[in-house]
């Protein structure tokens, strides 16, 4: 047993596919779907087994929250099985932003993980979904050859960043920018006050906004615009990750000090924050329109999500960013923060 409380009753019945795989050296393996917890538990010990048991017991945890929740679906837990024991797995994952996110398949033997990618071809094609996402961890042995033959790019490094809530740097005498931001930046202002706040209510003017803001981004610029927008709006909301308190629209005011043009207060980007539970809260999507990039923003916009945070009495506030987005990482340390993990992301796109 893996030591999680489980709903017994939630775990469907295993769905096994008609197809088996031989294997030269050993005489039968079998995949299956929807598993039973305790198979859930054995995937999960072969496939984070280099991680230190403290690590374990938290990825472990992840995984059973996000399977608890339904973020992520029985029928997308891939078990291979040899005479009815687990021998290796593959765990997927649906996300707001339109991917199937997986953290790389192991086996505990010498089997071959190719039966695993055609599955998860096929189930990643049954959701419309662009591409397959594939994250290693930094001390995760990574058979690459094996990742590329089936259809996998390298695309970059991305850095797991934290940081302890409310501490901030003044942003005055900032170097490589092109203008300080002084009076850029008129107003936070939140999608709602009311968590019940509908969605659909500002909708048009928040999804025209996120799109300005994804036009040439600089965190991995390969997936840009793969998904639409409005999917990825859907996507949050139908897993409950709409955050109406914690979403922002951010004004600013364009001045013949800052550019050579003059407008008034206007939209220049968005912020959105997450609740991660009782010690932190994620930093999960920032973005500026592009003529206002370059000027020193990024250091305004975080440190009032680190505030925005510690008022909510989160100890630690949690990013992602792609390590080649030079801009973001050097804004994010500038404010504290400090990668903890490494992750390689490689993608297939389909």
């Amino acid at each position: 047993m893996c030591g999680i409380t489980r709903r017994d009753a939630r775990v469907p019945v295993p769905r096994r596919f008609a197809a088996a795989f031989i294997n030269k050296k050993f005489k039968f393996m079998e995949i299956i779907t929807c598993p039973s917890a305790d198979m859930i538990c054995d995937v999960v010990r072969i496939i984070f087994e280099h991680l230190s048991e403290a690590e374990f017991a938290i990825r472990k945890k992840l995984i059973f929250d996000l399977v608890e929740s339904n973020a992520i679906q029985p029928d997308g837990i891939f078990v291979a099985l040899d005479d009815g024991v687990v021998v290796g797995g593959l765990i997927s994952q649906f996300r707001p932003d339109g991917f199937v996110m997986i953290w790389h398949p192991a086996m505990s033997g010498n089997y071959s993980m190719a039966p695993f990618f055609e599955r998860l071809d096929i189930y990643a094609k049954s959701l419309n979904a662009p591409a397959i996402i594939l994250m290693t961890d930094n001390n995760q042995p990574v058979n690459e050859p094996v990742i590329m033959s089936c259809g996998f790019l390298y695309l970059s490094d991305m850095l797991m960043l934290a940081a302890k809530s409310g501490d901030v740097t003044d942003s005055k005498n900032t170097a490589n920018i092109d203008v300080p931001p002084k009076n850029i930046i008129t107003k936070f202002e939140q999608y709602a006050i009311d968590k019940s706040y509908d969605l659909a209510v500002r909708r048009d003017e928040f999804e025209r906004l996120m799109k300005l803001t994804y036009k040439n981004t600089a965190d991995f610029p390969r997936l840009n615009m793969i998904t639409p927008v409005e999917s990825i709006l859907d996507e949050y909301q139908q897993q409950n990750l709409f955050c109406p308190d914690l979403w922002f629209f951010i004004r600013g005011k364009i001045t013949k000090e800052t550019v050579d043009q003059k407008t008034d207060d206007a939209y220049i980007g968005v912020l959105l924050l997450s609740d991660a539970g009782a010690e932190q809260m994620e930093l999960t999507y920032m973005g500026l329109v592009e003529q206002y990039r370059g000027f020193g923003l990024a250091d305004e916009i975080i440190k009032f999500a680190k505030l925005t945070s510690a008022k909510r009495g989160r100890n630690f506030i949690t990013t992602a960013v792609d390590e080649q987005n030079s801009p973001a990482l050097r804004a994010y340390i500038k404010q504290g923060f400090a990668a903890w993990d490494r992750k390689k992301v490689y993608a297939k796109f389909l």
